[in-house]
């Protein structure tokens, strides 16, 4: 059993709206390649995205041309928006006034079940006590966590407290990484302090890879 640290409202916000941007990139695509949809494809456009710059930024990694990064996908994405745009507006404008004006019903039904489900996914996962995770980027308590974990009295007390709560002194806490559980292999809170008495730098300590 693992705890799962919530994330905050505003991620839940950031990747909706960087679905919608990514369906907003790939709709031209999918509006010229799928005309025989009643909707144009609007429907496919965040799975059509996410395929299609995956797999660029994928293929250009290996050929070394882009690193496999978060800025490599908006590039991508601006770059097929810009074009894709561009040439709608420039060959199909009128076609595609006349689709919106036409299937407007249709489209915002779309969003709407896209929008509902999304909702959904987000709330069975944030209050399903079964499917947790400790996640989050440096500092955000990952380790205050594991160390909280490792106590049978914070486990009791969660227990107690939270009557979903699957939690026991049974329970066994590992690892979310490595083959096997291995902590004489890790510095310990001893060989910290004495980094620390000898000038070290809390940050570098923190940010250290450690071959142990």
């Amino acid at each position: 059993m693992l705890i799962w640290v919530s994330e905050s409202m505003s991620d839940l916000i950031f990747w909706l709206l960087t679905l919608y941007a990514i369906g907003l990139a790939a709709m031209p695509i999918a509006y010229v390649a799928l005309p025989n949809l009643t909707d144009r494809g609007f429907g496919l456009t965040r799975p059509i995205g996410m395929l299609l710059f995956g797999s660029a930024v994928w293929m250009l990694s290996l050929l070394g041309v882009l690193p496999n990064a978060g800025w490599s996908w908006w590039l991508i994405a601006v770059i097929v928006a810009v074009a894709g745009w561009g040439w709608v507006i420039w060959r199909e404008r009128s076609g595609l006034v006349r689709f919106v004006r036409q299937r407007w019903l249709q489209l915002v039904l779309i969003e709407a079940v896209f929008l509902v489900f999304f909702l959904v996914f987000a709330i069975v996962k944030a209050m399903d006590p079964d499917n947790m995770l400790v996640t989050g980027m440096r500092g955000a308590g990952k380790t205050f966590w594991w160390g909280a974990l490792q106590e049978p009295e914070i486990r009791q007390l969660i227990d107690r407290t939270n009557q979903d709560s699957t939690l026991s002194e049974d329970t066994e806490v590992r690892m979310g990484f490595g083959v096997r559980p291995a902590p004489d292999e890790y510095p310990d809170k001893d060989v910290l302090r004495q980094l620390l008495q000898d000038g070290a730098e809390p940050r570098t300590v923190w940010r250290a890879v450690q071959a142990w």
